[in-house]
Parts: C-alpha cells; sequence; structure tokens
C-alpha cells in the first residue's frame, strides 16, 4: 500500500510561506513493513529517498547521519504537535533539553523535513510526544492524520538506513502515531532518553 502526504505542511503557526520548510512524502508498505520512503523538499530541490536494506540517499548521493556521540554535542529538533495536552509536556522537554544539555535546538515545523535531516546529518536527534489521531476529541481530520503518518513513515525509514536509531520515547517499539526518538546512534538516542524521562515530560497534561 502506498501513503502519499500533501507537499504543503502548515508547520508551527502556519506560516509555511516565510519558513520555506515543506515537503512531499511518500510511503509505500508491504505486509505491515515499510519498504519505501520518499521526501521531496521543493524549495531545495532536495530529493531524499530509502528502500529498506539498500540505503539512504540524497538526490542520488548516499547518506549517513551524522558521528556526534554525546548528546552535549548534538542539534535536537521536536517535532510539533497539534494536541494541545501534548503542549506544555512539549515544552517542558524543549526546556530540559536546552543549552548546555543539548548544542542547541530547532522546531523545523515539517516533520518530515525534520526526519531527513536528522538522516543527512544536519540534525542529530528528533523528538517528539505523539501525533493526534483520527478520532476522539483532541483528532486531526482523517485526511491530515493520513499525511501526518506518511511523513512519520518515511522519515523514520531514511533514518534507519542511514545509520540512525529510532524507537518510542520510552525506548520501545515504535507505533504509528505514538511518541517519537529518533537519534544518530546509540548514545545520543540513550541520553536523550533519559531527559525525557527525567524531565516529567512523558504523558500528555489535561486541559
Amino acid at each position: 500500500s502506498w501513503s502519499l502526504g500533501p507537499w504543503v505542511d502548515a508547520g508551527v503557526g502556519g506560516s509555511p510561506q516565510r519558513l520555506q520548510r515543506l515537503a512531499v512524502s511518500i510511503a509505500a508498505m508491504r505486509a505491515g513493513e515499510m519498504k519505501v520512503g520518499v521526501i521531496y523538499d521543493p524549495f531545495r530541490d532536495e530529493l531524499f529517498t530509502a528502500v529498506r536494506g539498500h540505503g539512504a540517499e540524497i538526490n542520488g548521493r548516499p547518506l549517513q547521519a551524522s558521528s556526534s556521540s554525546a548528546l552535549r554535542d548534538a542539534w535536537v529538533a521536536s517535532e510539533p504537535t497539534g494536541d494541545p495536552r501534548l503542549a506544555r509536556p512539549s515544552l517542558r522537554a524543549l526546556y530540559a533539553l536546552s543549552p548546555p544539555t543539548t548544542l542547541g535546538l530547532q522546531v523545523p515545523g515539517c516533520a518530515a523535513l525534520g526526519l531527513a535531516w536528522v538522516a543527512c546529518g544536519r540534525l542529530d536527534a528528533i523528538f517528539s510526544l505523539g501525533i493526534p489521531t483520527a478520532s476522539g476529541s483532541k483528532s486531526l481530520p482523517a485526511e491530515q492524520h493520513a499525511s501526518e503518518l506518511s511523513a512519520r513513515s518515511a522519515g523514520v525509514l531514511l533514518v534507519r538506513e542511514a545509520g540512525g536509531i529510532a524507537t518510542d520515547c520510552y525506548g520501545g517499539k515504535l507505533l504509528a502515531d505514538g511518541p517519537l526518538c529518533v537519534a544518530n546512534g546509540v548514545e545520543v538516542h540513550r541520553e536523550l532518553l533519559e531527559v525525557l524521562e527525567q524531565s516529567g515530560t512523558l504523558g500528555p497534561d489535561a486541559v
């Protein structure tokens, strides 16, 4: 099965035209396993591709995650969430991860690009406390939810094929719309998990 994310990603504050951080994402799955991931950045004309077991590329050149080996030397990003229950925990996480805990923080505003940038070494890690589901009181429209899942699936495959690690924020199996913790390597990933746990950011706040 194929899933296509639209080229417009509203990003933070709904102002993509100023940020120029938009992407098309395509994810292909067979027998419940992600096989192909594609992310295209039209502003930089960069095509990120990954095929399970065959590595990842940017415009036909091999991708490799960064070599940062400690969280204090890592650029860390947060994948934005539209769920108000996750807003305060996300802010606590960003505060806990501010320098000197990390080298610096970014909120790309486009989940697909954030993951692609970890795969190519522009970022060292990215986390998200989850995305709203397609049902319930804190929900996304079904089409937008499918787009978010496509972007995440394609990006996670890119990272893994570039040598990175992707789990949930507890170090366990990554669920489609659950918490996300992605890093370039074992040590940065381990330290990021520890900070997220110690800062009390895991789990939504009541609103």
